[in-house]
């Protein structure tokens, strides 16, 4: 069994008995922690994705689409179509974070938006925040505003304000009832777009927008600590086996060089980040 499969299962069975008990003791089972290590040494874990989607084919999708620019007229279906695939692009999130993403901690600035996530898969809590993290305003000199990320969002939102419901918490909702969606259904949003512009959805899925737009932001050489930091990634290693798919061999070999660790977190971080349109 592949010791994604196997580590899947033991995160459900986990939370579900920690549900159940109140306490978090059973991650730390001895033989629960010696059948995924042994998984792991016997399966080891493998790149899904061996070349990255271009960025640019999901932004050509949405031109061709709303020929009107910013003063498009949306459906609510595509406006969280284009929130999303914009928001996965530009900041490479997991999938599981953006459906943590509260619609309470997205806020608007003069400089575009900042937002955190609530008990993401590191910090090994539900209550726990990240710290404050930015999605400035795409600069009107780099053309397209309705191709900018934090307007999208901000769009998005304002369009389904009168549907949600009083319990939902998260920034993306179902259409109908006005509830909260999770990661699941936000993936299949992600590849509907997907599928919509072209791209082989047999092989790239829901997920793969972390892969592709944190390759195109080492391609268009930012930083690679900063992309790093951005997308939340505490290894080099890790993001170099698994996501690094950048086109470049030298913006590879740049990548692969950067050191251990992330950006310091904060506001004075906010320059440093990948710009809107990465």
């Amino acid at each position: 069994m592949a010791f994604s499969t196997v580590n899947s299962d033991r995160s459900a069975i986990v939370s579900v008995l920690s549900i159940l008990s109140g306490t978090e003791r059973f991650a730390s089972i001895p033989i629960i922690a010696s059948v995924v290590r042994a998984s792991k040494i016997a399966n080891p874990p493998v790149p899904r994705y061996s070349e990255a989607w271009q960025p640019e084919t999901v932004f050509a999708h949405w031109r061709a689409r709303h020929t009107d620019g910013v003063d498009t007229v949306l459906s609510e279906s595509d406006a969280r179509g284009l929130a999303i695939s914009l928001f996965a692009i530009a900041r490479f999130p997991r999938v599981s974070d953006m459906a943590r993403l509260e619609n309470d901690l997205v806020r608007e600035d003069p400089e575009g938006l900042s937002y955190q996530f609530r008990g993401t898969k590191e910090s090994g809590s539900d209550g726990s925040l990240t710290p404050r993290m930015w999605l400035p305003w795409r600069p009107a000199s780099d053309g397209d505003p309705f191709l900018c990320p934090a307007r999208a969002l901000l769009v998005y939102r304002s369009m389904v304000a009168h549907k949600r419901k009083a319990s939902a918490r998260g920034l993306f909702l179902n259409l109908r009832d006005g509830s909260s969606i999770g990661a699941e259904r936000i993936s299949k949003c992600m590849q509907e777009v997907l599928k919509a512009a072209g791209i082989d959805t047999s092989v790239y899925k829901g997920n793969s927008g972390r892969m592709a737009g944190s390759s195109a932001a080492i391609d268009a050489g930012h930083d690679p600590e900063s992309v790093l930091s951005t997308g939340r990634w505490s290894s080099r290693a890790v993001f170099n086996k698994f996501y690094n798919r950048a086109q470049s061999q030298q913006s590879r070999k740049r990548a692969a060089s950067v050191s251990n660790g992330t950006a310091p977190p904060g506001r004075r971080a906010r320059a440093s980040q990948p710009s809107s349109s990465a």
